[in-house]
C-alpha cells in the first residue's frame, strides 16, 4: 500500500488533527529559534558595549592624562627658550632614540558674536538709504555678501573680507560702523586641542598610530 492509499484510510477528522498539531510544532519551532536569535543578539550588545564602554572611559581618562602633560610640558618648553612667544601651542618631541615622536597641536574656531547681527543692521540701514536707489547692482552685490550659512546661519567670513575690502568706498557713518562691527564681531569661539603619536616600523620609520577606531586595520 502506497503511502497516499494509507493517508486515505485515515479519517479527515485525524488528518486534520494531525496537521495541526505540525503546524503548532513549526510555531514553536520558530518561536524557540527567534527566542534564541534575539538572546544572543541581546548578549552581543551588552558584550560589545561594555567593553566598549571601558575602553571609552581608559581612553577619556589617558586623553586628560595626555593633554595636561603636554601642556605643563610645553610650559618648559617656553621656560627653557624651546619655543618662541609667536607659537601658539604647537611643538612635537622625540625619544632619545628618535623612535617614537608625539605631536601636540591647537586649532583656534574663529567665528561671529552677536555683534555681527548689530553690523548686519546698520549695513541695511546704510544699504536702504544711500545705495538702494543709487546704485542697484551695489546694492545687490552688497547685500549678497551678507547671506548667511543655510546650516549654521553664521555669516561667512569670506564674503565678509570682500566688505572690508571695500571700506573705503563710502564715506557714510553707518557703513564704517557696521565694518568695524563686523570686524570687532570675529572672535576665537573654540579652541580644540590634538594629539598624534608615531612609532617607528622595522624600517626605522615614524608611522602614526591610530586612536581613531574608524581609520584602524583588521
Amino acid at each position: 500500500m502506497t503511502q497516499i492509499e494509507a493517508l486515505k484510510e485515515v479519517p479527515t477528522e485525524e488528518l486534520e488533527r494531525l496537521l495541526a498539531l505540525r503546524k503548532q510544532e513549526e510555531k514553536f519551532e520558530k518561536q524557540r529559534q527567534r527566542e534564541q536569535y534575539e538572546a544572543e543578539e541581546h548578549q552581543l550588545v551588552v558584550h560589545l558595549t561594555e567593553n566598549a564602554n571601558k575602553l571609552h572611559g581608559a581612553l577619556a581618562g589617558f586623553k586628560k592624562v595626555c593633554f595636561d602633560r603636554l601642556k605643563e610640558h610645553y610650559e618648559k618648553l617656553k621656560a627653557y627658550g624651546g619655543v618662541s612667544e609667536a607659537n601658539k601651542g604647537n611643538f612635537s618631541i622625540k625619544s632619545a632614540d628618535g623612535l617614537m615622536k608625539v605631536e601636540y597641536s591647537k586649532q583656534v574656531g574663529k567665528g561671529f558674536d552677536a555683534r555681527a547681527s548689530l553690523a548686519e543692521e546698520r549695513l541695511k540701514m546704510f544699504l536702504e538709504s544711500f545705495v538702494r536707489v543709487k546704485d542697484k547692482r551695489m546694492y545687490k552685490m552688497v547685500t549678497s555678501l551678507l547671506e548667511r550659512n543655510a546650516v549654521t546661519g553664521d555669516f561667512d567670513i569670506k564674503l565678509i573680507n570682500r566688505l572690508y575690502k571695500m571700506e573705503e568706498d563710502f564715506d557714510n557713518q553707518d557703513w564704517k560702523e557696521a565694518i568695524r562691527l563686523f570686524k570687532e564681531s570675529y572672535t576665537e569661539q573654540k579652541t580644540t586641542n590634538y594629539v598624534r603619536f608615531f612609532l617607528a616600523d622595522e624600517n626605522g620609520k615614524l608611522q602614526p598610530l591610530s586612536l581613531n577606531f574608524a581609520s584602524l586595520n583588521y
